[in-house]
């Protein structure tokens, strides 16, 4: 059976039901853990360290990596590309100083899960990122992400976010002193992280229930 580069099984067909539509790139992606993975460093990405613009972002492809004869991880559905056009392959120093900081991050919050393209030894691919473990490694990452990883104090403005497939129809929510709204946007989120408002991470099934209650 054939493996990308990183392990995983390649996927033949962009119909495959293994693979999932990705909200943040024109492509698919891998289903299951690695999807709430790559999912919480798109949604990072989008809040921290610039705009995502779909059309320029990809998924899943069956291809090697370029100028070489190794399957790429995106064959697997296990990587994406972000704002490619701005971070061309090959490209160093794409992103500013508080950027990268942002992007580590993300990396930290997924560890260590998921590689930046902008950490490869040589040639570098600032737009990309790829998982890099095995699946049982990625599935104690993804659970790490959909559990409660922090208790609202009383009184405190506070974001609650999910991971999982629910999550990518909303946009989070924001509660203060016993009430919550629904953030109509990314980008309502995007300012009120900026105004200092802390995020934390609940259970998939918690958010749906707050939503729906």
């Amino acid at each position: 059976m054939a493996t990308s580069q990183n392990g995983w099984t390649v996927i033949t067909s962009g119909t495959d039901t293994r693979l999932a539509p990705f909200p943040w790139v024109t492509g698919r992606v891998l289903t299951g853990p690695v999807f709430t993975v790559l999912e919480h460093v798109a949604r990072r990405f989008d809040a921290t360290v610039e705009k995502i613009s779909v059309p320029s972002s990809w998924g899943w492809a069956n291809r090697t990596i370029e100028g070489s004869s190794d399957v790429s991880n995106h064959a697997s559905g296990t990587a994406i590309d972000l704002n490619a056009p701005a971070h061309p392959l090959g490209a160093s120093g794409t992103f500013t100083a508080a950027q990268v900081t942002a992007i580590r991050n993300i990396l930290g919050e997924v560890s260590p899960a998921v590689r930046w393209g902008g950490d490869y030894s040589g040639r570098k691919d600032e737009m990309h990122f790829e998982i890099t473990t095995d699946s049982a490694t990625v599935a104690a990452v993804a659970a790490r992400l959909t559990t409660l990883t922090a208790q609202p104090l009383e009184g405190r403005k506070m974001i609650y976010r999910a991971g999982g497939r629910y999550a990518s129809l909303v946009h989070g929510i924001y509660a203060h002193n016993g009430s919550w709204v629904e953030l109509a946007s990314a980008e309502e989120r995007t300012n009120l992280m900026r105004a200092g408002v802390p995020e934390v991470w609940i259970l998939e099934a918690t958010l749906y229930n707050m939503i729906h209650s």
